[in-house]
């Protein structure tokens, strides 16, 4: 869910081999207000669920989009939490079809 808002942006752009142009990199980082916007439709305002799409490229020390909140943000966690988990997922092996947990 976190990445939903890249379903809005160009897919030619999304799936490009190498090097994003400055302005394509720009139409990307869009992707987590386009998915905060897509989310609370769904959801309604107000709800931490909104804020995983929109949040989830801050980083604790503020160098992170798209509004470089810092550590003192408490709804920062919960997205940092989901990128940990995105690169803990790519460095596991695959279950194997034989396996019957998920």
């Amino acid at each position: 869910m976190h990445d939903i808002g890249k379903v809005f942006i160009n897919r030619d752009i999304i799936t490009k081999p190498g090097k994003l142009t400055d302005d394509e990199m720009e139409l990307v980082k869009r992707h987590t207000q386009l998915g905060y916007e897509g989310v609370r439709e769904v959801f309604g305002p107000g709800t931490l669920s909104n804020h995983v799409p929109f949040q989830h490229h801050e980083r604790q020390d503020g160098s992170g989009y798209p509004r470089g909140l810092r550590a003192t943000n408490k709804l920062v966690t919960p997205a940092q939490r989901m990128g940990s988990d995105q690169i803990l997922a790519s460095r596991r092996s695959p279950p194997s079809p034989m396996s019957t947990t998920r």
